[in-house]
């Protein structure tokens, strides 16, 4: 995930009526060109110990005030907390292998476009 990730999930409103993303089709199959929904459950699966564990981190850092993991690799920006570290790491983690799968099965199957992992928590949706 070259860009990081939001944590923030409704800049602190209580609903969001309407979410629009335009997907540009300029990325091919295997190099990703995902939006990543780590904490995303699917019905069927509920919420177990990796969920809690990631919205743990999430909440971890919100209260703390981040709402970016900043860029990948780039661990310590000055605007962030050195305690945000291993939050931002885990969330990180997940999300990158996510996306890594996610892509593996555009591959695999260009047709499958939307991705949920195996654990029942993240979902990637294909922009191509």
């Amino acid at each position: 995930l070259p860009l990081g990730l939001h944590v923030d999930t409704n800049n602190c409103c209580d609903r969001r009526w309407v979410t629009f993303i335009a997907y540009l089709k300029t990325t091919s199959a295997p190099s990703g060109g995902h939006t990543v929904f780590p904490l995303a459950t699917h019905d069927s699966v509920g919420y177990g110990e990796l969920h809690s564990k990631l919205k743990s981190a999430a909440s971890h850092l919100l209260g703390m005030g981040v709402q970016h993991t900043g860029l990948p690799g780039q661990t310590e920006p000055l605007w962030r907390p050195h305690s945000a570290r291993c939050a931002v790491d885990e969330l990180l983690l997940h999300a990158d292998r996510l996306a890594a799968e996610a892509a593996t099965a555009m591959y695999v199957d260009p047709e499958d476009a939307v991705f949920w992992d195996p654990s029942g928590v993240g979902l990637a949706v294909s922009a191509v």
